[in-house]
C-alpha cells in the first residue's frame, strides 16, 4: 500500500507531501487541480521515461519518492535479494531524481539500483486505472502473477520450491554449456 508520496520541483510542484490511508485511494478534483501532475509523478518514478522538461523551471532536479507498506511478497524478496538490497519486509521505499544534466539516480531503500529494477518491483506495487491508462490486467505477462496470487500457502510453497530448483537448473545448464 502506498503510504507516503514526495514530489519536488516536479512540472509545477515545489514541494508536495501526501499520506494515503490503507484502502482505496482516489484523487479527485477540477479540471487543473494537479491530478494528473500527481499521476505523472508516480508513473516517473515507476520508470516511465524522464524527461528534463518535467524539472520545474530554475530547478536542477526533480525528486520523488513513495513508501510503501505491505506484508511480505516473495517476489518483492526474491528481487531485492537477487539485488543485495537490504529488505524490510513491512515497508520499501522508492526514490527517483530526475537532473537536467542527464544522471538520474534511482534508490529503493537508500541504495542506488538501476531503473529497470525499480520498473520490475513497482509492477507487484501498483496499478494506476485511468482513462487510456496502463492496466495489468491486460498485460498477459501478468496474468500467471495474479492466479499465483490466489494460491492457498502450500501452493505458494509448492511454487517458490519450484522456482528455486529451476533456478539451479539453468545455472547448471549454463555451466554446461560454457
Amino acid at each position: 500500500m502506498l503510504g507516503d508520496l514526495q514530489v519536488k520541483n516536479f512540472a509545477i510542484i515545489d514541494n508536495l507531501s501526501l499520506s494515503f490511508a490503507e484502502g482505496l485511494n482516489i484523487l479527485t478534483g477540477e479540471t487543473g487541480a494537479g491530478k494528473s501532475i500527481i499521476i505523472g509523478a508516480l508513473e516517473m518514478l515507476f520508470g516511465s521515461r524522464a524527461s528534463r522538461e518535467i524539472i520545474k523551471d530554475g530547478k536542477e532536479a526533480a525528486y520523488i519518492e513513495a513508501s510503501y507498506f505491505f506484508s511480505e511478497r516473495e517476489e518483492i524478496t526474491r528481487l531485492l535479494e537477487r539485488a543485495g538490497i537490504e529488505n524490510d519486509p513491512e515497508s520499501l521505499i522508492l526514490t527517483r531524481e530526475i537532473r537536467r544534466s542527464g544522471r538520474n539516480r534511482c534508490r529503493i531503500n537508500g541504495q542506488l539500483v538501476p531503473l529497470k529494477l525499480i520498473k520490475e518491483i513497482s509492477s507487484y506495487l501498483v496499478d494506476i486505472h485511468g482513462q487510456h491508462e496502463h492496466q495489468n490486467l491486460l498485460n498477459s505477462s501478468y496474468h500467471l502473477d495474479i492466479l499465483d496470487e490466489l494460491l492457498p500457502a502450500e501452493g505458494k510453497k509448492l511454487l517458490a520450491a519450484m522456482e528455486k530448483n529451476y533456478g539451479r537448473l539453468e545455472k547448471l545448464t549454463d555451466k554446461k554449456s560454457n
